[in-house]
């Protein structure tokens, strides 16, 4: 290695922040660095253009693929494409993908706004997020049990073949790929999930009690209205109490 290099060390920044990495996965590198069938050079690249080159991945598949073709390692005195035609297009896929999610985000938003309006001109209120909760607990579970009788790989080979267009190859070598090296997919993609599974599920609990809140406090100012004599019934007047004292879904107050 050439004088003033350090040794082969990656730090992956996750999109929420938190840092994974350390002697593993340096030596992960170390190993499959020097088997590399291409682009063997890259073993002489510092850490800090590792996190450099990752930070890039990242940012273009989050903006539609921009700067992904442009994304380099310096080999000597010269700047080198870090992707081959066949990643390229992987994580072209990738950026799509996520562009379709988010504008997918954006017609739930409009739907959950249909169905708050909907509950509070019907009268209807929501399931309590104790119940909320046993039923994601449930799927999590469903979900982690699949996950052990045919192991995460196969879960994610599947995915793989059912998202993506099947004249895009997404499968590739570590020998044959720095992407997929530097990455260490699809060992590195399971503490993603995991993060990014706890902070969707945190800001579903969040916008859960906040809708619930909104459904009764508007409920209450309507029941005002029409009949301020009445008063809403006990059952009722905490959406945060346990299940075994809610109201069903589809039960109506008037």
């Amino acid at each position: 290695m050439p004088g003033g290099m350090r040794p082969i060390q990656i730090i992956f920044f996750l999109p929420c922040g938190v840092r994974t990495g350390g002697y593993q996965r340096a030596c992960f590198l170390n190993t499959h660095l020097k088997i590399l069938r291409i682009k063997k050079d890259f073993v002489h690249v510092p850490s800090g253009s590792h996190l450099k080159i990752f930070s890039e991945i990242l940012r273009g598949v989050n903006n539609d693929g921009e700067g992904l073709s442009e994304i380099t390692y310096l080999s000597g005195h010269t700047n080198k494409k870090f992707l081959t035609n066949n990643e390229l297009l992987h994580l072209q896929d990738v950026a799509d993908y996520i562009h379709m999610l988010k504008s997918f985000i954006k017609l739930v938003m409009v739907l959950l706004l249909c169905v708050v309006v909907t509950m509070i001109a019907g009268r209807v209120y929501p399931f309590s997020l104790s119940t909320v909760l046993w039923g994601l607990g449930a799927g999590i579970a469903g979900f982690i049990l699949l996950l052990k009788k045919y192991g995460f790989v196969k879960v994610f080979y599947f995915i793989h073949d059912a998202t993506f267009p099947s004249e895009n190859k997404w499968f590739f070598l570590y020998e044959d790929s720095l992407m997929s090296t530097l990455l260490k997919a699809p060992d590195s993609f399971i503490p993603m999930g995991c993060i990014l599974g706890f902070c969707t599920l945190v800001a579903f609990v969040i916008v859960y009690l906040l809708m619930s809140k909104l459904i009764f406090c508007f409920y209450k100012a309507l029941k005002l209205l029409i009949n301020p004599c009445d008063e809403l019934p006990v059952l009722i007047s905490d959406p945060f109490k346990p299940f075994m004292y809610q109201v069903p879904l589809i039960r109506m107050f008037f």
